[in-house]
C-alpha cells in the first residue's frame, strides 16, 4: 500500500511533534511551510537539533551535504553543543551559543543587518506585508542600538558575538 501513494519515507516528524507546527502554519500561511533544506545556500536552526529530531525528510544527509559544502552555510543559533553544531559527520558553520532569553536580542540584530544591508526581498515583502507595519518594522530594527555589535557589547548577553553570523549572510548574498 506504501508503494501505490507514492511514498518515500515512513514516518516523519508530523507523526510526533509537528501537529502544532503544521496547525500555526496553516492559519498564519494558508498551508503547512516547510523549508527546502536540500537546495539552500544557508540553513538556521535556532533552539532546535535536527540531526536527533530529523524535523524534515532526509535530515542527517542534507545536514552532512551542507556541513561539507564550502559554498554552504550550517549555523545554528543554541546554547546547547549539539550534534548538529558537531558530531563526526556534521560540522556547523557557526554556532552561537546565545544565553537563554536573549533570543529577541539575537533575531533583532540579524534582522538590523539584513536590513540595513538591503537583503531584502523587497517583491516577496510587498506582497505578504502591510507597508505601514513593514516600514515601523524596519525603522526599529535599524536603530543602531540593534546593531550585532552594539548588542554583542552589552555584558552577559551573548556567549559570543553575532558578527560571524551576519558576516555569512552578507557573504552568502554575493554568491
Amino acid at each position: 500500500m506504501f508503494g501505490a501513494f507514492g511514498g518515500r519515507f515512513r514516518s516523519s516528524a508530523i507523526a510526533q511533534e509537528k501537529s502544532g507546527e503544521m496547525w500555526v502554519n496553516a492559519r498564519m500561511f494558508g498551508s503547512p511551510v516547510g523549508g527546502d533544506f536540500e537546495h539552500c545556500e544557508v540553513a538556521i536552526f535556532i533552539g532546535k537539533n535536527p540531526w536527533m529530531s530529523h524535523g524534515f525528510p532526509r535530515a542527517r544527509t542534507t545536514l552532512k551535504s551542507i556541513s561539507n559544502d564550502p559554498a554552504r552555510a550550517l549555523i545554528v543559533i543554541d546554547p546547547r553543543r549539539t550534534e548538529t553544531v558537531e558530531s563526526p559527520h556534521c560540522r556547523a558553520t557557526v554556532h552561537l551559543p546565545l544565553r537563554p532569553g536573549t533570543n529577541v536580542a539575537v533575531l533583532t540584530s540579524l534582522a538590523h543587518v539584513i536590513v540595513t544591508e538591503g537583503l531584502t526581498d523587497e517583491a516577496f515583502i510587498a506582497e505578504r506585508c502591510d507597508p505601514a507595519e513593514t516600514a515601523a518594522w524596519k525603522a526599529f530594527v535599524s536603530r543602531p542600538e540593534n546593531s550585532p555589535a552594539t548588542l554583542a557589547s552589552t555584558p552577559n548577553l551573548f556567549s559570543t558575538s553575532t558578527e560571524m553570523v551576519c558576516l555569512i549572510l552578507t557573504s552568502m548574498q554575493t554568491m
